[in-house]
């Protein structure tokens, strides 16, 4: 949420807010966590995306909405996360113990 703070609309356009322009001039390093990969946040996509929270579902605005977080962002020192969350910071729709078994398999 940092990064778009004093940001009154959003067009779609990779539009930095005031604190990641303040925080990119004083060397801070930012980043997003969990819940809110690629630099974008929760109150972003609630207020300004389409459709559901669902890679599945709707990964084409999903793919979108993280382009342009991750336009937003070049030129300042960001970390970015990637992995994905539930909505509201629950668990994913179809996330289960199978699935985390399966993808602990493929990283090793």
């Amino acid at each position: 949420m940092f990064a778009v703070d004093g940001l009154d609309s959003f067009d779609g356009e990779p539009i930095r807010g005031p604190n990641q322009v303040l925080a990119n001039r004083m060397g801070i390093v930012m980043g997003t966590s969990h819940h809110e990969p690629m630099s974008r946040n929760q109150k972003e996509w609630t207020t300004w995306s389409r459709g559901s929270w669902d890679f599945e579902k709707n990964r084409e605005e999903l793919m979108e909405f993280w382009r342009v977080g991750a336009e937003r962002a070049k030129g300042c020192e960001t970390v970015f996360t990637v992995g994905m969350r539930g909505d509201g910071d629950l668990p994913l729709d179809g996330a289960n113990k199978e699935v985390s078994v399966i993808a602990d398999t493929l990283a090793d």
